[in-house]
This record gives structure tokens, C-alpha cells and sequence, in this order.
């Protein structure tokens, strides 16, 4: 390979994201982008923009179908842009797709989702019915460190969440309902990292996914817990 091609971009070569293998540099785009040629696990041949690669990108595409593809016939009962199919791809996105910030607190813990629920939003849908689902209530896990499955899962209503403690304040993020300070502990930080992030102004889903230490997207600073 010519290093002086690829310019100050770093040499990808050999690493790994997500489903994607990098072989070689690729030239650039018509943005001037550098671009990677990579092999995905499923054998198809794929060129990524650097800055893409376990970030949007992680496979040629088969993982997106795998994910979603299940729920095509969702669409047919015209409920693919329902709420409740949106905690169901949500939950399965959070457990399965490695690019997602949310993905090590959840599939990088060993969560998954149960085989049924995987692989039918249909049997999803019929549990989250049948077990009392409405849309103003949350998808909550009962066991914080167990699976995504029918044992394990439950709806939560209003009244659960005024009955506990006033300063166990909930934040709900795609569908996951958690307390401020156990949102802080899931991505390592200290009890109250949250709560300060929120403070200064932090969006949510910001607040509970990016680790202690790391850049709020939007204003680039970091939040000076490491």
C-alpha cells in the first residue's frame, strides 16, 4: 500500500468493526473522503468511508436485514410505525447492533433478546397485549442484568413510578426505563454522573449513553469524570 495516498488518515488495515474486516485503503470519494475496502463475515466485499466504520457501518448490510427483516410483517398489519414496534426494534437494535452507543451497556453486557421475541415482533406484539401494554407505559426489565424475555419484562405504569422514592427521578430512553443513578452506573460512572450532565444541559439520551469522560456531541467538551 502507498501510505503517502492515504494521506494523515490512519492505517485501517487489518482491524475489525462490527462484522466488517478491513483489507485495504480504497481511494477517496468525491468528497475527498478516505475510503476502506472490507470483507463482511456473511463473504461480501464492501467500501466504507473511514469515519463510517463502527459508527454507521459495521456490516454490508446483512446485519440490518437480519434485525429488521423479521418485522416485515408488521408492515402488513400496518403497525411498523407504531410505538410499540418501535420499542420492539429498539430493544433488538440495543442487544444486537455494535455501532450503537447503547450497545455496550446491553448486547456488550451478554443481553439479549429471547429467541421469540427475536425473531417475531409478532409474538412481541401478542405478549406486550396481553400483559397489559398502553402507550403512555415503558418496557422495563425486572432483573436490570437479565434478557429481554417474557419472565423477566414488564409494563410500567404510572402509579409503579410515583411509588418509589421522590428522588429516584426515571428517564426513559427508546423504550428502557431506568433511575437517574442507575442510568449512571450502567455506563460506569458515579451515582449523580447523570444528574449533572442533565444539569448542564446535556440531551437524554447523551446524558445515559456516553461513558465518563467522553465528548457531548454537541457542544464537544468533555463532563470531567473519568
Amino acid at each position: 500500500m502507498n501510505k503517502e495516498s492515504i494521506g494523515r488518515a490512519v492505517d485501517k488495515s487489518g482491524q475489525k468493526f462490527g462484522r466488517l474486516t478491513v483489507l485495504s485503503y480504497a481511494g477517496r470519494d468525491e468528497r475527498n473522503i478516505v475510503m476502506w475496502l472490507c470483507k463482511c463475515e456473511c463473504g461480501n466485499f464492501v467500501k466504507v468511508r473511514g469515519y463510517e466504520l463502527g459508527k454507521r457501518t459495521n456490516s454490508c448490510g446483512c446485519l440490518k436485514r437480519e434485525i429488521f427483516d423479521t418485522g416485515k410483517s408488521a408492515a402488513t398489519h400496518g403497525m411498523s410505525k407504531t410505538r410499540l414496534y418501535g420499542i420492539w426494534a429498539s430493544m433488538k437494535t440495543r442487544c444486537y447492533v455494535k455501532g450503537r452507543d447503547s450497545y455496550a451497556y446491553y448486547g456488550g453486557r451478554g443481553i439479549k433478546v429471547c429467541e421469540e421475541w427475536k425473531d417475531s415482533f409478532e409474538a412481541f406484539r401478542d405478549w406486550a397485549l396481553n400483559n397489559g401494554y398502553k402507550d403512555e407505559l415503558t418496557l422495563d426489565r425486572i432483573n436490570g442484568d437479565g434478557d429481554y424475555e417474557a419472565d423477566n419484562c414488564r409494563w410500567v405504569t404510572n402509579i409503579e413510578q410515583q411509588s418509589n422514592k421522590r428522588n429516584n427521578v426515571f428517564l426513559d430512553v427508546n423504550g428502557e426505563k431506568h433511575t437517574v443513578s442507575e442510568w449512571s452506573r450502567m455506563i460506569g460512572g458515579s451515582t449523580h454522573l447523570v444528574s449533572g450532565r442533565l444539569r448542564r444541559g446535556w440531551s437524554v439520551e447523551d446524558a445515559v449513553t456516553i461513558p465518563p469522560g467522553g465528548k457531548h456531541r454537541k457542544e464537544g467538551v468533555t463532563d470531567g469524570e473519568s
